[in-house]
């Protein structure tokens, strides 16, 4: 599974903003935000990559599960027509 980046801001980060390695506090926000947004986003697409799996098994079993029933659909229908001759 892939890590998320980190979400709070740690020491080295405020240190670089103190010594102006960032321009404003506004751009440490920006940033930050887009670092949320970001694993919010890997989260979202995890959870769809999850359930998406997760239905195509159930698809896989429903269309076993058809073939069953319309093979057995179709033994019945042929004893039908060989028992009505």
């Amino acid at each position: 599974m892939k890590h998320s980046p980190r979400l709070v801001p740690t020491s080295l980060h405020l240190s670089c903003l103190l010594s102006g390695g960032a321009k404003s506090s506004l751009d440490y926000l920006h940033l930050y935000l887009l670092s949320l947004i970001r694993a919010l986003f890997q989260v979202d697409l995890g959870k769809a990559s999850t359930s998406q799996d997760r239905l195509e098994r159930q698809l896989d079993i429903l269309q076993v599960h058809q073939k069953q029933i319309s093979d057995a659909l179709n033994v019945m229908e042929a004893e039908a027509e060989h028992l009505s001759r």
